[in-house]
């Protein structure tokens, strides 16, 4: 499980690059047979802090305590201790921030216990923020993710020299934030009323 550094943003590649063991013999490579990729935001604060003790144990990688937006299919993995890069199929908007990692199917045993284990010692996500001004609300009561806008949040760089400000970040801006527009319906009455009460 891995918290973004924004609560919006897209991503389009995962990199992930399994464990070689150099202190074992034979340096065997810890990696899985398939990795899939799922994005959502959390119903619980993610403060670490928060999942130390034993009855808390599970409750940061339990799937009920997440919205998922949005599922991967399943990748083949190399079993070679190098940056494998999975390119996923389409840009994915991340609501909320919050990246799980499925690694699938155990191939390598360790000597000493004859078990099957995975490492993965490093990931990496490539993708853009849409706005730091934006972050996602998320009630656990409602299964439901809202967006909040943040005016005075510190932007590091919406500008490109050569074209000015990012223009497909002003448009996405727009369309979450645009005023709701409300209609009321009033039920006509055929009654007259006075205008004012002068008595």
């Amino acid at each position: 499980m891995y918290k973004l550094e924004y609560d919006l943003c897209v991503v389009d590649e995962i990199k992930i690059q399994p464990f070689k063991a150099y202190f074992q013999s034979g340096w065997p490579i810890y990696s899985a047979k398939f990795a899939r990729f799922r994005m959502g935001s959390s119903k619980l604060p993610l403060a670490p802090e928060n999942y130390v003790s034993d009855e808390n144990e599970g409750r940061l990688v339990a799937d009920d305590n997440y919205i998922w937006t949005y599922s991967s299919p399943e990748f083949p993995m190399l079993q070679e201790n190098i940056l494998q890069s999975f390119k996923l199929p389409c840009p994915v908007l991340c609501i909320g921030g919050v990246l799980k990692i499925e690694l699938l199917g155990r191939v390598q045993k360790q000597v000493i216990d004859d078990r099957y284990y995975i490492c993965v010692p490093h990931v990496e996500v490539l993708g853009r923020a849409l706005s730091p001004k934006l972050a996602v609300d998320s009630s656990e009561a409602s299964d439901t993710s809202v967006p909040k806008y943040f005016p005075d949040a510190e932007v590091a760089s919406t500008v490109d020299e050569a074209t000015g400000p990012s223009s497909w970040t002003e448009n996405i801006l727009n369309a979450l934030l645009r005023p709701l527009q409300l209609t009321e319906k009033v039920e006509e009455s055929t009654e007259q009323k006075p205008l004012s009460d002068s008595s």
